[in-house]
């Protein structure tokens, strides 16, 4: 309206922030990170499950930073999703690598500072972490810890929670009972700890799960082809599955998934049996 005062909306495109653009594959022209940003527009819950250096970390400080600042393309989409002023937490599993070597570089390049009116730090000598930033438009972005425990993840109402990697279990069910006004919860992982909350989030009515392959972002440019196929060569096949393709391999799978019965069973009485199969390990 003529003469309302000026919003972050107005110098977006100016912006690193508006600059910044998702991955496409050029082989299928998908675009995970679009479409993770473009599902917020019609759920509650989303999870983007990617292998490793897919743009997961990224994606989610883009998403949390556009919520802050009221230009998130879901505003207006979506019933219940809450324009500025918005509380919003980011959390990591730990405050020296999680947040100020993963999360916090991959968001700090894309903070309007002019829009940040206060930072409260956690450690503000180089490398700097923050704790917290408030917003012009009254805004607040807490960045967690999961190392500190539930008891820190306690208290608050929130409007979105978001969490880099698979947290405890105990952590997630106190940030979901933080959302209960209508909040957003949004995680990004590659899931190596096969924490068994993933699929039983990613099977909830509404979740939304989007896919990112670490072969496709390299397509994209993201990556080095040829290093990522010498890294995903050297890889064990089922954890190849999980880094490089975000795939979660089943909690009910074997232990020790070289267990072979003919190898490592001995049946008294049998053939040769005073070895194993292969004739190797003595019977006492």
């Amino acid at each position: 309206m003529p003469g309302s005062p000026p919003t972050f909306a107005n110098d977006l495109a100016a912006s690193a922030l508006g600059r910044w653009r998702p991955w496409v594959d050029p082989a299928t022209g998908a675009s995970p990170q679009r479409d993770f940003l473009a599902a917020a527009s019609r759920t509650r819950v989303r999870v983007f499950r990617a292998g490793n250096r897919g743009g997961k970390t990224t994606v989610a400080g883009v998403d949390a930073l556009h919520r802050c600042l009221g230009t998130h393309p879901a505003v207006g989409l979506r019933a219940g999703f809450r324009a500025p002023p918005v509380r919003v937490w980011m959390s990591a599993l730990d405050w020296e690598w999680g947040v100020g070597q993963v999360l916090w570089p991959a968001m700090e390049p894309l903070v309007p500072w002019r829009e940040v009116r206060t930072v409260d730090w956690y450690r503000r000598a180089a490398p700097s972490v923050p704790r917290a930033l408030v917003f012009r438009n009254g805004s607040r972005l807490d960045f967690k810890s999961a190392e500190a425990g539930r008891t820190k993840y306690q208290g608050a109402a929130l409007d979105a929670v978001y969490l880099d990697e698979e947290h405890p279990a105990d952590v997630v069910e106190e940030c979901r009972a933080r959302l209960l006004r209508g909040g957003d919860l949004a995680v990004a992982l590659t899931p190596v700890r096969r924490e068994r909350w993933v699929l039983d989030l990613e099977r909830e009515p509404g979740t939304v799960v989007v896919r990112a392959s670490t072969f496709a972002a390299a397509r994209a440019g993201l990556l080095d082809e040829a290093a990522v196929a010498a890294y995903a060569g050297s890889l064990p096949d089922r954890q190849r599955l999980v880094r490089m393709e975000g795939e979660f391999m089943a909690l009910e799978g074997l232990v020790y998934p070289e267990w072979d019965e003919a190898l490592h069973v001995l049946r008294p009485g049998g053939a040769g049996a005073a070895t194993n199969a292969r004739g190797d390990l003595a019977v006492p």
